[in-house]
């Protein structure tokens, strides 16, 4: 499994959400999120040696910053960026077409991994909520 990762797209939360399933994946000791302007901060984190595995999620950085060691693991939020030592994951925005509501079977696949039967109300989650996957998932 490569130690550096790029996901891609629009859907901030089903970003975060891969994210943190690709680092509990990974079976790493700490998880250091890092937003936009801290990048600064980052750089300096993965200079100091650990004896514990890290992941280090980026949100947005603008280039692809220094990759930490071969133990550690980067993951990067991003809108597009590529590089060819990485692994690219994308995720696409959900569409809510009348005959095809992608969020609703969003909805409803959520509901079945945490054992929930809501294909009764995906429809009136989908009303009141809109696209917004953070509020319908919380």
């Amino acid at each position: 499994m490569s130690n550096f990762h790029i996901i891609n797209g629009e859907e901030e939360f089903l970003q975060n959400s891969l994210a943190l399933q690709i680092a509990k994946e990974s079976l790493i000791d700490q998880i250091i999120k890092y937003s936009q302007n801290e990048i600064d901060l980052y750089e300096k984190e993965i200079e100091l040696n650990s004896l514990s595995t890290r992941a280090f999620i980026l949100s947005y950085p603008k280039q692809v910053p220094t990759i930490p060691s071969s133990s550690d693991l980067l993951i990067i939020i991003s809108k597009k960026l590529t590089d060819e030592r990485a692994t690219i994951h994308s995720i696409k925005t959900l569409k809510t077409y009348d005959y095809n509501n992608e969020v609703i079977k969003w909805i409803l696949k959520t509901g079945e991994e945490a054992n929930l039967d809501l294909s009764r109300v995906a429809g009136a989650i989908f009303l009141n909520h809109g696209n917004n996957l953070r509020k319908i998932n919380s």
